[in-house]
C-alpha cells in the first residue's frame, strides 16, 4: 500500500453509492524526457469525512488529494489484480487566475511628446 499527499486528479464521473463515493478520476506527470504528458486513470472511493465534500464534485472538477492510499489487490477466483485508490481527505483546485501587471500612473507633464 502507498499513501497519497498532495497528488492532484481530475474528475471525470462520479457516483453516490450511500456510504461511500465511486469516481473516475485522471492524473498525468509530464515525462521529462521528451516533454510529452503520461496519463492514468482511476477508479476512486471517497471515504470516511470526506464524502459530505464528494457529494459536491462533477465532471471537470479538479482536486488534490491530502490523505489517500493505493494498494494492489489480488482475486483469487478472478485471477485479477485490481488496483484501488481510496481518498480520505481533499481539497477542491482552484485554477490560478492571471494576475494582470499594476499599471504605473504616468504624469502627462513627463511625456516626451
Amino acid at each position: 500500500m502507498l499513501n497519497i499527499t498532495k497528488s492532484y486528479a481530475k474528475i471525470w464521473e462520479i457516483e453516490d453509492k450511500g456510504k461511500y463515493f465511486q469516481a473516475k478520476v485522471s492524473s498525468s506527470r509530464k515525462d521529462k524526457r521528451d516533454d510529452t504528458w503520461i496519463n492514468s486513470n482511476w477508479f476512486a472511493r471517497f471515504v470516511g469525512k470526506c464524502t459530505d465534500q464528494a457529494r459536491a464534485l462533477g465532471k471537470g472538477d479538479r482536486i488534490i488529494i491530502t490523505n489517500g492510499t493505493v494498494e494492489s489487490v489480488y482475486d483469487k477466483e478472478k485471477q485479477r489484480v485490481y488496483t484501488n485508490l481510496t481518498v480520505f481527505e481533499f481539497e477542491q483546485d482552484t485554477p490560478q487566475q492571471p494576475q494582470e501587471p499594476e499599471l504605473e500612473e504616468i504624469d502627462d507633464d513627463t511625456l516626451p511628446f
